[in-house]
């Protein structure tokens, strides 16, 4: 019984004695492992206790220096460090999977597919004609016939094929402007209306015919497409003005200035196209301004009731020249994306770091974008 008692308390004794201090690198760790916990006020003491006291030799200074990086970074206020990056997967010995083919372009599909319907319409009323039929019923037939062969050749010949809006656009304009050459061109032959039909359905076609062999490769973009038929249009419009310095002009007059100035602006704006990066919107927006502006310049002559032609054809010319310059300039900053901002608009920022060094040791500083 009395040893039982005497082994009691010498044990409680024992338990009672204060344990032994830890040393130097065991404080360290434990103040680092609060700095990294974020616990910073509690990493400042534990680092400021181990740089006071003589037995910790070489890592006071380094407590020292951590002490102060706890204090700053406590003062900015939450410090949170970032879990570290998992280790790098080894690098697989299977070959390399196959690049996918790049996406096939086909914005411009649908809009082809109603064109096509339309164009084949109007191809099965011109063969009618051409047949010189008197049937309305026959019309009916090869109107049906033509908008389903246009719409089937739409979408079964484009379906491996890119056909972006650009593209469309161009075989559309192609389409319009080889129509209206065959059709001026017949008007200076003196054709008959079977021929001048022929000549513009002929045209028409050898003019979808080149945009589609001519774009397979290359697509223009759609403000290409949109300032070279811009070119056309006013050019086709000015001759017309033109003509209103002629007393009586005859047919063939008439049908080769139009030919000339439409292909002449055509043409002009086409080449044009090459140097000059503009927007379907912007190309529209300017023959908007043109458009505004030939009929204001009309209207001033009508204002003051003239009953010559040559003042209309001058004024609505200066008008078209004024509304298109006009607009040109006012639009110049249209295709500019707003929307779009650098990091350095924010302004300056920062934030402290602290990064474990590859000795063993820790580096602190200021990150950020200046």
């Amino acid at each position: 019984m009395v040893n039982a008692l005497a082994l009691l308390l010498a044990a409680a004794l024992g338990a009672a004695e204060p344990a032994a201090p830890a040393g130097p690198q065991a404080r360290y760790d434990a103040a680092l492992k609060l700095l990294l916990d974020g616990r910073l006020a509690e990493a400042a003491l534990g680092f400021e206790a181990l740089a006071a006291d003589p037995a910790a030799a070489a890592l006071a200074e380094r407590a020292r220096a951590l002490a102060e990086v706890s204090r700053a970074l406590d003062a900015r206020g939450t410090f949170v460090l970032r879990a570290p990056r998992p280790a790098e997967p080894a690098p697989s010995l299977a070959p390399p999977a196959a690049p996918r083919p790049p996406r096939l372009d086909r914005s411009g599909r649908g809009e082809l597919a109603l064109y096509s319907t339309a164009y084949g319409i109007w191809t099965g009323v011109a063969t009618g004609i051409l047949l010189e039929s008197d049937d309305p019923r026959a019309y009916a037939a090869l109107a049906l016939a033509g908008g389903g062969g246009g719409l089937a050749l739409a979408i079964y010949g484009t379906r491996g094929q890119p056909m972006p809006t650009g593209r469309t656009q161009a075989i559309e304009a192609a389409a319009n402007w080889g129509g209206l050459n065959g059709g001026l061109i017949a008007g200076l032959a003196d054709s008959s209306a079977r021929g001048t039909v022929g000549a513009t359905l002929g045209a028409g076609l050898a003019g979808i015919a080149g945009a589609v062999a001519l774009t397979k490769e290359r697509s223009p973009s759609s403000g290409d497409v949109a300032l070279a038929t811009s070119g056309g249009m006013w050019g086709l419009a000015a001759g017309g003005l033109a003509l209103t310095f002629v007393d009586d002009p005859d047919d063939k007059l008439v049908f080769g200035t139009l030919l000339g100035a439409a292909d002449a602006g055509l043409l002009a704006m086409a080449l044009a196209a090459r140097r000059i990066d503009l927007s379907r919107g912007r190309s529209l927006m300017i023959d908007a301004g043109g458009l505004v502006g030939t009929l204001t310049g009309v209207a001033v002559p009508l204002f003051f009731e003239s009953e010559e032609p040559a003042a209309y054809g001058a004024a609505g010319l200066v008008g078209m020249g004024v509304g298109l310059a006009s607009a040109a300039v006012l639009t110049r900053g249209w295709d500019e994306d707003d929307g779009e901002r650098t990091s350095s608009s924010a302004g300056p920022r920062a934030m402290p770091f602290v990064a474990r060094a590859a000795a063993g040791g820790f580096t602190a500083g200021l990150a950020g974008t200046f």
